[in-house]
C-alpha cells in the first residue's frame, strides 16, 4: 500500500511529462531505453535500485536483477548503482558485497531519510563509516544519496548536505553524487 502510493505519485508526474503515451506502470525496460537513452541527449544512464524494502515488501522497488538486465541492452552506455541501507548494519555490508560480486555495481544509492524511522547521517562513524570503508575495500566509488527533496516519506533533517562535508574528507577517494542538488538547502 504505501510502496503503491509513492509510485502513483510518480506516475502523475510521468503522465504530465510524456502525455497520453501511458504510466510508470507501463514502461517497458525497451521505453526506458529508448526515452532516456536515443530519444534525448543523455550520454549515460545511471540505473538505481530503489532500497526503500521497507514500503515493497521487503524487496528492492527496482531489483538488482532488474537494473542488470536494462543494463545488458545496452552496457556502455547504463551505470547500475546498487543500493542497501546502511541502517541493517553486517547485513547491508554483506548484500553491498553480494551485489558487486553477482551483478558489477560500480556505485550506491542511498536513502538517509528516515522512511523506516532508522534515518542516518553521511558522517556518522557506527553507521556510514563502515560501508564507506566497505566501498573502499570492494572498489565500489560512486556513492550516490538522497539530499534534497524531503518529500512526504523523509524527515527532512536527514536530507540537508551538511553531513557529507566530513564524509568527503575522510574518504577522498570516494565519488559523492548528491542527488537532488540539495534543493531546497543550496
Amino acid at each position: 500500500e504505501r510502496g503503491w502510493w509513492f509510485l502513483n505519485q510518480l506516475d502523475a508526474f510521468y503522465k504530465g511529462a510524456a502525455g497520453p503515451q501511458g504510466s510508470v506502470k507501463d514502461l517497458t525496460k525497451a521505453r526506458f531505453l529508448d526515452l532516456v537513452l536515443r530519444q534525448s541527449e543523455t550520454n549515460v544512464a545511471l540505473l538505481n535500485c530503489l532500497a526503500l524494502k521497507g514500503f515493497y515488501g521487503g524487496k528492492h522497488m527496482l531489483t538488482p536483477e532488474e537494473a542488470v538486465d536494462v543494463r545488458s541492452m545496452m552496457p556502455e552506455r547504463v551505470i547500475v548503482l546498487g543500493s542497501v541501507d546502511p541502517g541493517d548494519g553486517k547485513a547491508a555490508l554483506d548484500d553491498l558485497e553480494r551485489q558487486v560480486k553477482d551483478f558489477k555495481i560500480t556505485g550506491i544509492k542511498l536513502y538517509p531519510g528516515d522512511y523506516n524511522n532508522r534515518g542516518w547521517y553521511a558522517d556518522d562513524e557506527k553507521i556510514a563509516y563502515p560501508l564507506w570503508e566497505r566501498c573502499r575495500k570492494l572498489g565500489v566509488r560512486y556513492i550516490a544519496i538522497h539530499k534534497g527533496l524531503p518529500f512526504s516519506i523523509f524527515n527532512a533533517k536527514y536530507c540537508h548536505p551538511t553531513d557529507v562535508d566530513r564524509a568527503l574528507d575522510d574518504f577522498p577517494e570516494l565519488n559523492f553524487v548528491i542527488y537532488h542538488a540539495a534543493y531546497p538547502y543550496l
